[in-house]
């Protein structure tokens, strides 16, 4: 960075260097690092002063040792001096205060003698260069970005900033531009391919961070970071660095250090201009982070690898994520309290053991096997009800007592009346949540509805689309609002409307919907996706149509548009008030949009379903609102009976629902329009609560004590490729140990062992069942098929039995 100062051409000749004979240095001097080893490992470095030394820093007779200057140092003094031996715990100096690393060769120190004795050198502190401060103090992040490789462009597509080097003061076009810190900076390799493989490169809370000394004057960011790893000019990795420079395998120009991998860093920002990236962030070289953010509103842990991470969110949410297990245990009792519900879904099996009891109580409990359901004693069953007992099978029913049976009854009637009728369980009701996925030249990607499950929150791999948000539950830290009941006059035209005519959905249209994110009062996002499903069910129109019943999926009409603020106020009382002009005409006028969400112009709406959605979701809140604000509901009513009010006012208005409540809109086709709505709202919400998805395959079998449980090539080949450079060693997150190879080995080996023995087991299981079943089976052509299965399981069985022997003979070799 050019630098507009006056420069002396050497001492005065009326100073005097030298003190009764001795030669002095007197004050400060600006000296450049040559040389860091030192043999007393104190921090001591050699510095080229060219007062001193003349303008030959190559001279290393003409270099000053100088020692560092700690500010908060200090040492115990035992009073008992022990000449001989090792000493003791209370007799040897004992050393505390602050330690810094000494800076790399060709930083310039402050340095002074004292007493201008050049024996006694330190130096205080190093000049900062000007310009290269971009990545202090935490390798901050920037829009104006430039890739370091060509692998590094389809993962970073997309992203608002990266963290980044310094500039090339090299190039003084750059160097003595006075915007020099808006100038390009390349791509930091290392901590972008970290945070790509975290999947946080994306995210400018929990990600890059702007965090810099340059990001504005004076810049907010306070902090410390670590030189981090060398990267040698040699080429050498961690794992050989060591050996080779003990063997005098390595050149003196091989162990220059030329780059560093990025160090660990503590930040603390009180935020930028515009209020962002106010933090307080922990992070180590490898990528381990934990972020405070205040702008952010979130207290956020990460592992380096990406594979674990735990969030405490604004709306009371603890976020947990694992792609291995989560485990807990307790000497004494875990306790679990929700004030609303507890959901366990798990893709194998949910197991529950009391060694002495288990007990479950509720006001209904019910068990629902899709196949088989099976209840068993050593000792005793028994079964009572203080009301009715019913047993009922649709297809046969068989009792056998064994040595005894006793029947005993007021009266016993045989085959003269039909037993009451027992009601099928409810089916719990199943969601659709989004997962991650990572893609090659792409990263990691949010697939929506890909998980298959029945709890209402589950945390991804990030970048996990949930953050900052909670579940529909809300919870009241006042006194609980008590639900509500719909006026007379609601219950009434509900009943009225029951035999309304209208176009109901089916399942694929609910599973295709895009799944709303947020509850509508009473109404919960799966009933929200009911109520969206069945609304494009009864407008029936594409996407990318628009008429002058509306626009897309939804015939979103210009009132509700102007509603939801994608208009500007007063264009249908401007322009469709006396009828001149049609919804098309007004729609298809660029002028009369806001550019909310980035639309200014009705192709950009027609284009983007799910912003479609999005409007849609809109108007039913403030659809509620506008109900409640008249006093038609207050929002805590039966879902399915609010859906149809919500459904209706998001339509027609507030006010038009409740002069259809009251019955003054008399028998007109707006009249069959709203019951048509009210009554597919009405169904769509309690079509969603007898929603089943389709079943999903399970994972394998849950190996204990493995090490290496997450397949990680794409990943590994991705941060491999983004920083590209054969000099720097890939930091390795499979989290086996370099010195542990072996025994992590072992550990994988008797993981796949245990798997394949589990195989086995259930494959022989399989074969026991299928014998019984072909024993049983009168028809030849279905035994055939069945003895051919068979046949194909034993296969399996014996190349898994090959298998297991093969892991045996490398286990004990």
């Amino acid at each position: 960075m050019a630098e507009s100062i006056q420069r002396t051409s050497g001492v005065p000749g009326a100073y005097k260097l030298d003190r009764g004979n001795a030669p002095t240095q007197v004050g400060m001097y600006i000296g450049e690092v040559r040389q860091v080893v030192d043999n007393t490992r104190s921090g001591r470095v050699k510095v080229w002063i060219e007062d001193f030394a003349g303008p030959d820093k190559t001279n290393p007779d003409l270099w000053r040792t100088v020692a560092p200057v700690s500010p908060f140092y200090g040492a115990t003094n035992p009073p008992v001096d022990q000449e001989t031996g090792e000493g003791g715990y209370v007799l040897n100096k004992q050393s505390y205060g602050m330690w810094f690393t000494p800076p790399d060769i060709g930083t310039t120190l402050v340095c002074f003698f004292a007493s201008g004795d050049s024996n006694y050198g330190y130096y205080l502190g190093a000049v900062i260069d000007p310009g290269v401060t971009h990545m202090l103090p935490a390798i901050g992040a920037t829009r104006n970005y430039k890739l370091d490789n060509n692998a590094q462009a389809p993962y970073f597509q997309g992203a608002p900033q990266l963290p980044v080097v310094e500039l090339n003061v090299n190039n003084k076009t750059l160097d003595e531009n006075p915007r020099f810190f808006d100038s390009k900076k390349p791509v930091h390799s290392v901590v972008s391919a970290v945070l790509l493989q975290q999947g946080l490169i994306k995210d400018p809370v929990r990600g890059p961070i702007g965090s810099n000394a340059q990001r504005e004057s004076p810049s907010a960011a306070y902090g410390i970071s670590t030189p981090g790893r060398p990267i040698y000019l040699g080429g050498m990795s961690d794992q050989d660095v060591k050996q080779r420079l003990e063997a005098g395998a390595v050149q003196p120009q091989d162990a220059t250090v030329i780059a560093r991998r990025g160090g660990h860093s503590f930040v603390m920002d009180d935020g930028d201009l515009a209020g962002a990236d106010q933090l307080v962030r922990i992070r180590t070289s490898k990528g381990h982070q934990i972020t405070m953010s205040d702008s952010g509103d979130c207290f956020y842990i990460i592992h380096a690898n990406g594979q674990t991470w735990m969030e405490f969110g604004s709306q009371g949410t603890v976020d947990v994520y694992s792609t291995n297990s989560i485990n807990l245990r307790s000497g004494g009792d875990i306790n679990l309290h929700a004030d609303r519900n507890i959901s366990m879904n798990a893709k194998g099996s949910v197991n529950i053991r009391g060694e002495k009891s288990v007990a479950i109580e509720a006001e209904l409990a019910q068990i629902n096997a899709s196949k088989a359901m099976l209840l068993y004693s050593d000792s005793y069953v028994g079964i009572k009800s203080d009301g009715t007992l019913s047993l009922k099978a649709s297809k046969s029913g068989t009792f056998n007592g064994g040595s005894q049976m006793s029947l005993s009854a007021g009266c016993i009637a045989l085959n003269s009346g039909d037993a009451p009728d027992v009601p099928k369980p409810s089916n719990i009701v199943k969601q659709s949540l989004p997962d991650v996925k990572f893609e090659t030249n792409i990263g990691w990607v949010v697939q929506q509805g890909a998980l298959q499950t029945i709890v209402t929150r589950a945390p991804t791999h990030e970048p996990y689309p949930y953050h900052g948000r909670g579940i529909s539950a809300t919870t009241s830290l006042q006194t609980a609002e008590p639900t509500a009941e719909v006026s007379p006059q609601v219950t009434a035209k509900y009943v009225e409307i029951q035999d309304t005519e209208f176009t109901p959905i089916d399942a694929e249209q609910y599973e295709t919907q895009e799944p709303a994110e947020t509850n509508v009062g009473s109404i919960e996002p799966e009933q929200v996706t009911g109520m969206l499903a069945q609304a494009k069910t009864e407008f029936g129109q594409n996407t990318d149509v628009i008429s002058d019943e509306g626009v897309g999926e939804y015939k979103l009409t210009p009132a509700q548009l102007e509603e939801a603020g994608y208009l500007k106020p007063g264009t249908v009382e401007f322009y469709l008030s006396d009828g001149t002009a049609t919804n098309t005409e007004v729609l298809l006028s660029p002028a009369v949009w806001t550019g909310k969400s980035g639309v200014t112009d009705v192709s950009a709406l027609l284009n983007d379903k799910k912003l479609q959605t999005t409007v849609q979701t809109d108007l039913y809140q403030s659809s509620l609102q506008a109900l409640r604000s008249i006093g038609v509901v207050t929002g805590n009513e039966n879902p399915a009976q609010l859906a149809g009010l919500v459904q209706s006012g998001s339509r027609y208005g507030a006010n038009t629902v409740q002069s259809w409540i009251q019955g003054t809109l008399g028998n007109t086709p707006l009249v069959q329009s709203i019951n048509k709505l009210a009554r597919g709202a009405q169904y769509a919400v309690e079509f969603s609560n007898q929603k089943v998805s389709d079943a999903v395959k399970g994972f394998s079998t849950v190996q204990p004590g493995s090490t290496v449980t997450v397949s990680r090539g794409s990943v590994d080949d991705a941060v491999r490729a983004i920083i590209g450079n054969d000099k720097v060693t890939t930091p390795d997150y499979s989290g086996v140990s370099v010195n542990n190879i072996e025994g992590s080995a072992t550990a994988l080996l008797e993981a796949q062992l245990f798997q394949i023995t589990q195989e086995i087991s259930s494959t022989q299981s399989a074969i026991a069942t299928l014998d019984t079943t072909i024993a049983e089976t009168g028809q030849r052509q279905a035994a055939v098929a069945l003895s051919q299965r068979r046949a194909d399981l034993y296969q399996i069985l014996e190349d898994l039995r090959a298998q297991q022997a093969d892991i045996r003979n490398q286990l004990f070799i």
